[in-house]
């Protein structure tokens, strides 16, 4: 069994222009709803790495045999190799006859995070928690992780022509600031968000086109 993966970002490209400072994209969201996002010339992440279809470079998978609900993987590393392939050992085989159902989520600073997956019939979903990390002045941003999920049901080897695709959805929101004019001699250090809840609990929905659904529980405690 081989890996591919992509990213969905939810939004697909209108038109774009430029001036010399910034870059004007018209986006057309999934339900139909416009966009426009203004980013500067040199944008400051406010997460450390975003991960993409680019920038991916590890992933995670865990898969089920459908009869019988059979752990089939296990929080398995989905590597890419210098040659530009996605590898793990051991390699596993496709079953002679049946099914299996895949679970795939990617953590852009190894955060040791390790989702629950669960089968119903006909239902798929996931459960993580999440906290914010500790705040530094000095480096709050680079410290955020990027959380990525996908998943793929009810395949065979029959039902795919090549490797499993996974399509990953964001699960955290990435803010990006643009500043507008500022005083002469006046230097802008930092931009921090206070009132932050800090942890939470999300539940995972998955349809059986590929498509991953976040509901999150946030706690009551919070912090810059």
């Amino acid at each position: 069994i081989v890996f591919s993966a992509v990213e969905e970002t939810g939004f697909r490209p209108l038109e774009s222009k430029a001036t010399h400072t910034s870059r004007e994209f018209l986006m057309e969201g999934p339900s139909g709803d416009s966009l426009i996002l203004y980013v500067t010339e040199a944008p400051v992440q406010t997460r450390g790495a975003s991960l993409s279809d680019a920038t991916l470079s590890k992933f995670y998978v865990t898969a089920y045999l459908a009869e019988g609900l059979a752990e089939f993987m296990m929080n398995e590393d989905i590597t890419l190799s210098e040659e530009g392939m996605w590898e793990y050992s051991p390699v596993k085989y496709w079953p002679q006859n049946g099914e299996v159902h895949f679970f795939a989520y990617a953590d852009s600073k190894d955060t040791g995070l390790k989702p629950t997956f669960s089968v119903g019939e006909s239902t798929y979903t996931g459960q993580f928690s999440y906290t914010l990390p500790e705040y530094d002045s000095d480096k709050a941003a680079q410290l955020q992780p990027d959380l990525m999920f996908a998943a793929r049901t009810g395949l065979s080897k029959q039902s795919i022509d090549g490797s499993v695709l996974f399509r990953f959805y964001h699960a955290l929101s990435a803010i990006n600031f643009k500043i507008g004019d500022v005083p002469e001699g006046v230097t802008m250090e930092s931009v921090k968000f206070s009132g932050v809840k800090d942890s939470g609990s999300c539940t995972l929905t998955y349809q059986d086109d590929g498509t991953v659904t976040f509901d999150w529980q946030s706690n009551s405690t919070t912090k810059a």
